[in-house]
């Protein structure tokens, strides 16, 4: 199952970047789809659900996030700050005169989604996240604290592996280790393999410099290499893994110090699609955030690791339809 080819378009944002962006307008009265792919991935990852809710009659707007797949390509942090990777699917949304939208994210997806509800929130209809949750300003964020505390709570920091990923050369080591990167990024065992080999400070840079490998899930083993091939054709890890660096530096820092308290609470209809047997993206914590922050959530468990969007794809659509059904658009 692909996405038709001719309906990708280059649009060029405020920020004179280059979007690759899957486009297929509405029917009837159905609103647009924007759907936002995480690391390290392209916008191929929803192509069960374009296909899905194009059938249904929905708009859809998919993109390869900045420096994924067709997308400008920039190695400077900075670009990647949340805020402004809102401001991009804003200007998609406006260069596409799409005025009635639901943003749909997974993964670093999630965040630009987070950042959209925070800075745009007037922008879309409702807001779906899935593996991470809506998460608010973190105007004090320091990627230290946040491993210690979560080695406290869970044992392990969970995102101990970003500081590797924002290392200098840590796209030389991952691309001289295809293999051993996918195989425990997709590994079947990903609860357990994740708390111990993945998550921890150091644990994933000492598997790939051993060119350790695993068992992959059975879902993923097929598109495994269609995954490896799309990012070293178009690239490598260099731009995707600014992600990481411009989150340890702390550029989201620089907006979210002057977010007023009130603009943490989302106010529009919210979906979160938890995965149970997340152990980076841990769903309690997400849970939390959204019982707190968002007034009008509706949550489901998927029984699953962070790759739900191919482990459960059936689910994740029927969900989402059940939630879009429920509204009010």
């Amino acid at each position: 199952m692909t996405m038709d080819s001719s309906l990708y378009k280059n649009i060029k944002t405020s920020r004179d970047l280059n979007y690759h962006v899957y486009v297929r307008k509405p029917q009837s009265n159905k609103p647009s789809l924007l759907f936002v792919h995480g690391f390290p991935s392209t916008s191929y990852d929803w192509h069960k659900q374009v296909h899905y809710f194009e059938e249904l009659g929905y708009g859809v707007v998919v993109v390869d996030l900045l420096g994924f797949g067709g997308t400008d390509k920039p190695l400077n942090p900075e670009l990647y700050r949340m805020k402004a990777l809102a401001g991009d699917m804003v200007d998609i949304l406006n260069a596409e005169k799409i005025e009635r939208a639901v943003a749909i994210g997974h993964d670093w997806g999630a965040g630009v989604v987070s950042k959209i509800a925070v800075y745009f929130p007037d922008r879309v209809l409702a807001f779906a996240f899935l593996a991470v949750g809506y998460h608010p300003p973190t105007p004090n964020f320091d990627i230290q604290s946040a491993n210690k505390q979560s080695t406290e709570a869970l044992g392990y920091a969970n995102f101990g592996y970003w500081t590797f990923f924002a290392e200098k050369g840590a796209d030389k080591i991952i691309e001289s280790h295809l293999d051993s990167f996918y195989s425990l990024l997709f590994a079947a065992d990903a609860p357990q393999a994740w708390a111990k080999h993945f998550c921890p400070e150091g644990a994933f840079k000492s598997w790939l410099l051993e060119d350790r490998k695993t068992e992959l899930a059975p879902y993923i083993a097929i598109e495994a290499q269609k995954f490896k091939d799309n990012i070293m054709s178009n690239g490598g890890f260099a731009a995707p893994l600014q992600y990481y660096a411009a989150r340890v530096q702390g550029q989201d820092v620089i907006d979210d110090k002057d977010v007023p308290l009130d603009h943490y609470i989302v106010q529009k209809p919210v979906f979160f699609g938890a995965t149970l047997r997340d152990a980076a993206c841990h769903p309690g914590f997400y849970k939390m955030l959204v019982g707190k922050l968002c007034p009008k959530a509706t949550v489901v468990d998927f029984d699953t690791d962070h790759w739900v969007l191919f482990a459960e794809p059936d689910k994740v659509n029927a969900e989402l339809q059940k939630w879009l059904d429920t509204l009010e658009l």
